[in-house]
């Protein structure tokens, strides 16, 4: 008898007593659905945690801080600690322009930043402030503007050392005449110089202007006029304005697609450090890292749970091993025909055994559309309470990702239920004797 037949034969026995039938794969259902449900809720907040941080800023960007290795620099005499004056660790950009040359495989570029912090513009009654940070030319590509009118700063405004400034829609659409272009308009910044610790007036001529995301105050109901955006400056200007030291001690590097980012991450800091005699150490963070840890701990967590919600399949396997005992002495007569037309012992033992397996494979699929139906049902209210809850709840990605993995896992996991719960029934059929099978009413 071929493996086509003998299926054919085990679904016949499903549909034969089809309440039986359910009332056994019942068990299974319960354990697999158990399973599935848990797994796609797991994989499910994976994925929106990790859709929802990528919505928010880039997923290739590396942050990059120098930082001194101090224990370079720890001593102790007779049990003591002893502190050694920390040594300047920040490096020049001609050592940024070869450590970028020297991962150009795996890097886009490297931007560097230099951070004035808040000045205040005033034009009549209106008084706005804005965060004035200088970059590089190529900083569009980490931070991802669309830009609705003019440029980004460019390397010319960089060289030149020219008093260019990128600036927000918003303030823009608050600040700005609506009348004429801002592309050309010259405003006055009030900055504060920490060196001098005193306030400087500078004039800048907008040469750019960019859409600013604001999706993250409209979630907390703040009004466009209040927020405060950035303006863009070149880096050197920047530096000049806040007669800044022209080492750096912070950059960000961008990933190209594809890029083993752990590997290239663990790369960078040895050669780094090797550069630097091991004086000063890369520490870099990138959404990617904490996404993993965050991961890690919910994998964890979803393993445990779902190991607990497989105990049921145990209890599954016993209710199939029930019923086949009974099927055998209910086709016992059935049995002893076989034999006696020819049939060998591990023709019926097969026999037996597939239909122990369609039982618990049966059941496995039911388990699995359950399962799957049960994690976008609590998805859709989840997303639901979601959009109505607080605001932060409008930036939440709800993602619904059942696991691949674990349907594979469990159906399989389930068809060998069916072999273990159903190989004794099994071998008990195909060693009746034909002579006593024939004489069972």
């Amino acid at each position: 008898m071929g493996m086509i037949e003998s299926l054919r034969i085990a679904f016949g026995r499903l549909a034969v007593n089809k309440l039986r039938s359910f009332l056994t794969m019942l068990g299974i259902i319960i354990g697999i659905s158990a399973v599935i449900t848990i797994t796609t809720i797991g994989n499910s907040v994976k994925s929106t945690l990790k859709t929802t941080m990528y919505s928010l800023g880039g997923s290739n960007i590396l942050s990059c801080y120098i930082e001194q290795n101090y224990e370079e620099y720890e001593e102790y005499e007779d049990g003591d600690f002893v502190y050694t004056e920390p040594v300047d660790v920040r490096v020049s950009k001609s050592f940024i322009d070869v450590f970028e040359m020297r991962f150009k495989a795996n890097i886009e570029k490297v931007i560097i930043t230099a951070d004035l912090g808040v000045a205040t513009y005033t034009n009549g009654d209106k008084e706005a402030s804005l965060s004035i940070i200088g970059v590089e030319s190529g900083y569009e590509e980490f931070a991802k503007f669309k830009m609705t009118n003019g440029r980004f700063i460019n390397s010319q405004d960089c060289s030149d050392v020219r008093y260019g400034v990128v600036v927000s829609d918003l303030f823009v659409k608050y600040y700005l005449p609506d009348d004429i272009s801002p592309i050309g308009q010259e405003i006055k910044l009030l900055t504060y110089n920490d060196t001098e610790e005193a306030y400087v007036e500078e004039n800048f001529v907008i040469v750019g202007v960019y859409v600013f995301d604001k999706k993250l105050y409209d979630a907390f109901g703040i009004d466009d006029d209040k927020i405060r955006t950035v303006a863009f400056i070149p880096y050197e200007t920047a530096l000049k304005i806040g007669k800044m030291d022209a080492k750096i001690g912070y950059f960000e590097t961008l990933v190209k697609e594809g890029t083993n980012i752990k590997k290239l991450k663990k790369s960078m800091k040895e050669y780094f450090e090797q550069r630097q005699n091991n004086e000063a150490v890369l520490e870099i963070y990138s959404d990617d890292e904490d996404i993993s840890q965050i991961s890690k701990v919910l994998d964890i967590i979803t393993v445990a749970i779902s190991v607990i919600a497989a105990i049921s399949l145990i209890v599954g396997g016993v209710g199939v091993m029930n019923i086949m005992l009974v099927n055998v002495i209910e086709r016992t007569k059935e049995i002893g025909i076989r034999k006696a037309l020819g049939a060998k012992n591990s023709t019926i033992r097969f026999q037996f055994l597939v239909e122990a397996i369609v039982l618990c494979f049966t059941g496995a699929l039911f388990g699995v559309l359950i399962g799957i139906f049960n994690g976008y049902v609590i998805g859709f209210i989840v997303k639901m309470f979601v959009s109505n809850g607080p605001g932060y709840g409008a930036l939440i990605r709800i993602v619904i990702r059942p696991s691949m993995t674990a349907i594979v896992i469990s159906v399989a996991f389930s068809s060998f239920i069916g072999v273990v719960f159903g190989i004794y029934p099994a071998n008990k059929a195909a060693k009746m004797s034909p002579i006593d099978a024939l004489r069972y009413e």
